[in-house]
């Protein structure tokens, strides 16, 4: 699924496919969409993202974000923290103790 979106840095607008996001985070009135290398801003809500996207794989794990579980590489069980590469180095989320059960 396409999903138009501004890149944060530059101003750009740009499309990107939801297979490329790692997650979607909203921070106070911002929402965020994570890909590997890139930040950028979508059009919508989280909650209409998470209409959207249910049926593409992603979950809400905390309050503030929805995660594309497809592409979690390693859920660290003490942190709480699901990554997405296997070396715990990269971009990561919380993962709350209501939605722990999805991470099994």
């Amino acid at each position: 699924m396409d999903i138009p979106v501004i890149h944060l840095k530059t101003g750009n607008a740009d499309v990107i496919n939801s297979k490329e996001v790692l997650f979607i985070h909203a921070a106070e009135r911002l929402t965020l969409i994570h890909t590997k290398d890139q930040v950028y801003r979508p059009a919508v809500t989280l909650k209409d993202f998470a209409e959207v996207l249910l049926s593409e794989g992603f979950e809400s794990l905390e309050k503030s974000n929805l995660t594309n579980i497809n592409l979690v590489q390693y859920y660290d069980k003490i942190s709480n923290e699901a990554y997405f590469d296997k070396t715990k180095e990269g971009k990561s989320v919380r993962v709350s103790r209501r939605n722990r059960s999805k991470m099994d």
